[in-house]
C-alpha cells in the first residue's frame, strides 16, 4: 500500500487543558488532480453543465469526489453502485466527439483519472486512523460520518483490522445521546456537521480529518460536557504548510450534493403516463435517509405514523399530522407487500364481508365521480343541498369523492349522495357497510400500532439512529414490512400527485448529484 503524505496538524487546547480539539489535512496527489480537474473541468462547461447529457456524466464523479472524501475507503472500494456509474460512462465519452467535440478531450482526460484512481488499493484517511489509534482495539474511540448510508461498507472497511475491533462508527444524530468517549474523529470538514457536535461534543478530544484541498473554515468555541469543568474559549486556525498557500481549494459545500426538489418529483412522476381518471391530491416531498423520497398527503387531515426515539417506550410509535413532519424525525412507510397496510388488516378484520363492502364503496364513489365530471364541483354542490345535504360544498364534495375517505360525518350528506346516483333505495345498507369499513379501520390503525410497538421495543434503536433506517415486519397480519426511515429534508412546495404515487419511497441518489 502505497504511503501517503504525513498530516499536518495543530492542536487546539481549552485554556484548563482539559479538552482539545484538532484539525488535520491529509493528502494524495492522484486524487487530489481529480477533485480539483473535476472543478475545472464543470466550471470549463459553463452553461452546458445544466444539459442532461452532462449531468449524467457528471453524477457519478461527483458523487465518487465526496464519497472518498467522507469515509475512510479504498479507492477501489466504493459503493458498488457509483463504481458500476463510472464504468458506464465509456457510453457518453464515446458519443462526445460527435456531439461535443469542444470538451471531448477534457472529458476523456477526466475519465482517464478517475478509472486510474478506482484500480487503486490505497485508503489514505484510514492510513492516518490507523496511526492515530492506539493498539487497544479503539477502546473509547468513535470515527464520525456525515452520510449513514457510508457506515456499513466502511465499518466492513475499517474492521478488518485488528486494532479497529472495538471502535464505533457512528451518525451525526448519535452525538445528541448521553455516551462520552476519549476520543472522536470527525471525517470532513467541521461544516458538514452538526454545530452540536462541536459546542456541545460528548468526547474528550475531536479530531476533524480531512484532505487538505478541502476549506476549512469552521471557528470553534468549543463547550465540553464530558468535563467536569465546563469550558470554552476561541478556536485557533489550523497551519497549513507554506507551499500549500499556492494550492487551489475546494469549498466544503462544492463536494455535497444540491437538492434539487424539481429533479427528485420528475424522477418519481416522469415516468407515469398521464390518466385523467387517476385521483390527484395535494402532497409534500420528503428527502429520507437511504437516497430515498416520498410524497406524503399534505391535505390538513392526513397523518402518518412516527417512532419519536424521545419518548418513553409506551409511547414511541404514534400517529401526527404529515405537516408536522420535521428533520431527524422517524416516518413509518410500507416497503414490501404493495398497497395500503391501513386496508389490507382492515379487510383482514371484515373477513368474509371485506370484498362485498369494498365493491359497495367503490360503486358509490365511481358515480359521484362520473357526476363530477359532466358538471362542475359548485354545480354538483347545489344539487346535493337540493337533495337535503347539509354540508355540501367544493371542498367537502372533492373529499366525499375521494377513495381515502370512507362516507360522510353525517347521514343527511350522505343520503342525498345516495339519490344523487341513483342509490337511494340503498342508502342505510350502503351507511351501515361504511360505517363497518370504517371501524374495521380505526381497529386496524390500533392493532398495527400495537404490534409495531413490541417491534420497536425488542428493537436496537441505536441501530436506527446510526443506519437511519429500519425494517420492521408484520408477518402476524400478513401486512408485509414497515421501514422507518430518517427524514433528512422537507419541501416547503405543495404540489398535485397522482394518489398512487402516495406513501411509496423511491430512489434518488442520481437525481441528488444533478445540481
Amino acid at each position: 500500500m502505497k504511503q501517503c503524505d504525513l498530516p499536518i496538524a495543530t492542536a487546539i487546547y481549552d485554556c484548563s487543558k482539559k479538552a482539545e480539539i484538532e484539525k488535520y489535512a491529509i493528502t494524495h496527489k492522484e486524487f487530489r488532480g481529480y477533485c480539483l480537474y473535476l472543478k475545472k473541468f464543470e466550471h470549463l462547461l459553463g452553461e452546458n453543465a445544466e444539459d442532461p447529457y452532462w449531468k449524467a456524466f457528471l453524477s457519478p464523479l461527483k458523487r465518487y469526489r465526496f464519497e472518498l472524501s467522507a469515509a475512510p475507503l479504498f479507492f477501489n472500494g466504493a459503493p458498488s453502485q457509483t463504481l458500476h456509474s463510472i464504468r458506464s460512462l465509456k457510453n457518453i465519452i464515446d458519443r462526445c466527439k460527435y456531439l461535443f467535440p469542444q470538451f471531448a478531450e477534457p472529458a476523456q482526460d477526466i475519465f482517464t483519472q478517475i478509472s486510474s484512481l478506482i484500480e487503486l488499493y490505497e485508503n489514505p484517511i484510514m492510513d492516518f486512523l490507523s496511526s492515530h489509534i492506539i493498539s487497544d482495539g479503539g477502546s473509547e474511540t468513535a470515527i464520525l460520518l456525515k452520510e449513514s448510508y457510508l457506515i456499513p461498507l466502511a465499518e466492513a472497511t475499517v474492521k478488518s483490522q485488528r486494532q479497529f475491533q472495538k471502535v464505533d462508527l457512528l451518525a451525526p444524530v448519535q452525538l445528541k445521546g448521553g455516551k462520552c468517549y476519549q476520543n472522536v474523529f470527525v471525517i470532513g470538514p467541521g461544516r458538514w456537521f452538526p454545530s452540536y457536535v462541536f459546542t456541545a461534543p460528548r468526547a474528550l478530544k475531536i479530531m476533524l480529518v480531512r484532505y487538505g484541498w478541502i476549506k476549512e473554515p469552521l471557528q470553534l468555541d468549543p463547550v465540553f460536557i464530558c468535563s467536569r469543568d465546563t469550558v470554552s474559549g476561541p478556536a485557533k486556525p489550523v497551519r497549513i504548510a507554506a507551499h500549500a498557500a499556492e494550492e487551489e481549494y475546494l469549498s466544503s459545500e462544492d463536494l455535497i450534493p444540491k437538492i434539487d426538489w424539481g429533479s427528485i418529483s420528475k424522477r418519481a412522476t416522469g415516468h407515469i403516463s398521464k390518466d385523467e381518471s387517476q385521483e390527484e391530491v395535494d402532497a409534500r416531498l420528503f428527502l429520507l435517509e437511504g437516497e430515498k423520497a416520498v410524497f406524503l398527503d399534505a391535505e390538513d387531515n392526513s397523518s402518518i405514523l412516527i417512532i419519536d426515539l424521545d419518548e418513553e417506550d409506551q409511547f414511541r410509535v404514534k400517529r401526527i399530522p404529515v405537516n408536522d413532519i420535521y428533520t431527524n424525525m422517524y416516518v413509518l412507510l410500507r416497503t414490501s407487500g404493495g398497497g395500503d397496510y391501513i386496508i389490507n388488516v382492515a379487510d383482514w378484520i371484515m373477513g368474509k364481508e371485506a370484498e362485498g363492502a369494498r365493491m359497495m364503496q367503490k360503486l358509490w364513489k365511481d358515480r359521484l365521480r362520473d357526476a363530477a365530471r359532466s358538471s362542475s364541483l359548485l354545480e354538483l354542490s347545489l344539487k346535493l343541498i337540493d337533495l337535503g345535504s347539509i354540508r355540501a360544498n367544493e371542498v367537502n364534495v372533492r373529499n366525499w369523492m375521494s377513495y381515502k375517505s370512507i362516507r360522510t360525518s353525517d347521514y343527511h350528506d350522505f343520503d342525498a349522495i345516495m339519490k344523487l346516483v341513483g342509490l337511494a333505495d340503498r342508502a342505510k345498507e350502503c351507511w351501515d357497510i361504511m360505517g363497518m369499513i370504517d371501524s374495521a379501520h380505526r381497529k386496524a390503525g390500533q392493532h398495527i400500532r400495537k404490534l409495531l410497538l413490541k417491534k420497536v421495543q425488542e428493537a436496537d434503536l441505536n441501530e436506527l439512529q446510526r443506519i437511519g433506517r429500519m425494517d420492521f415486519g408484520l408477518e402476524e397480519v400478513d401486512s408485509g414490512s414497515l421501514t422507518a426511515f430518517r427524514v433528512r429534508n422537507v419541501s416547503s412546495e405543495i404540489m398535485k400527485v397522482a394518489v398512487s404515487l402516495l406513501g411509496h419511497p423511491f430512489d434518488v441518489k442520481d437525481a441528488l448529484w444533478q445540481g
